[in-house]
């Protein structure tokens, strides 16, 4: 059962620190780190958020994400996308809305690709219900 994914964080260890955490370090390496104030609306649910935070913040979790995408999947169970995955959403902080909100707007930006295999499989089976549709009809024409 490779598909069942292990939790990487500890009973102790809350993925939405470890976010704010890596948002954080994003931050100081871009040059404009986050004030005590501006961690502490993040981390918690106070709204409104001031517009300047969000542009910020949003254009932060967009550049992480982008270099997440890059790294390919054999990247760290920790990493910032991974740790939405095991955040309680029920009582989730400004950062986990705004992660998901970016997170929604690039997979719009970035469709999936289209299975060629699966589309060929949808019409053959289109053209063989078809066929025999009309097979059906003429044996209850017949009688």
């Amino acid at each position: 059962m490779s598909w069942i994914k292990k939790n990487p964080f500890s009973r102790g260890e809350e993925p939405a620190k470890h976010m704010l955490a890596l948002l954080s370090k994003e931050a100081e390496k871009s040059g404009t780190p986050f004030s005590d104030e501006e961690q502490e609306i993040l981390a918690s649910g106070i709204v409104p958020i001031p517009w300047e935070l969000v542009a910020k913040a949003r254009r932060l979790i967009d550049q992480i994400l982008e270099t997440e995408r890059l790294a390919g999947p054999d990247r760290d169970p920790k990493n910032f996308g991974n740790s939405l995955e095991w955040v309680d959403c029920d009582n989730a902080p400004n950062l986990v809305e705004l992660t998901i909100e970016v997170a929604s707007e690039r997979r719009a930006m970035y469709p999936s690709r289209m299975r060629w295999g699966l589309w060929f499989k949808d019409r053959i089976g289109l053209v063989g219900c078809a066929f025999a549709a009309v097979i059906l009809m003429m044996l209850f024409s017949l009688r």
